[in-house]
């Protein structure tokens, strides 16, 4: 394994222990989104399609349990599980950024009323989105590096579109 990996592996390893419950939450969403996603192509015959997404769901449950449990060898498990990590991260980060301007507009269109309890509950959720935003950018900028390091020194990685 070349040291660029390893490097990358390490710091991606503590970037994800720093933003473990942001991690954790963008792995759960990822585990619902699969579920929901293979009931709905098994519903419709695309069993094959439905088989993937159940897989992908198995792929974020592992890979929650070991956020989750603080796996010992994080760098060894970081290696199997860089991938589903950066899904989740992407996924979950497009979903903040989105809660966030839905969160600013609903605040500039409302925001004559700063004591109503709407407009509190509006203006926490639109600080905890930017804030989980931030932290999952962190991540993904981590875990690209693995994948980019992973690329360099011929391991086989997934095209950066898959990811």
């Amino acid at each position: 394994m070349s040291t660029s990996l390893v490097a990358a592996i390490k710091h991606a390893a503590g970037t994800i222990e720093r933003h473990r419950e942001v991690v954790c939450l963008a792995l759960s969403t990822e585990r619902e989104e699969m579920r929901y996603s293979a009931r709905k192509f098994s519903d419709k015959g695309l069993h094959s399609a439905a088989n993937e997404r159940r897989e992908l769901e198995g792929r974020a449950i592992s890979a929650l349990a070991g956020v989750e449990r603080r796996a010992h060898l994080m760098s060894l498990w970081m290696e199997s599980h860089w991938e589903t990590l950066l899904r989740a991260a992407v996924s979950r980060e497009a979903t903040d950024l989105a809660l966030s301007e839905t969160g600013r507009k609903w605040i500039e269109a409302h925001g004559d009323d700063t004591e109503a309890p709407a407009y509190k509950v509006t203006a926490w959720q639109l600080s905890q989105a930017i804030a989980h935003a931030a932290q999952l950018a962190e991540v993904k900028a981590a875990l690209t590096a693995v994948r980019d390091a992973m690329n360099n020194s011929g391991r086989k990685a997934a095209n950066p579109s898959q990811v």
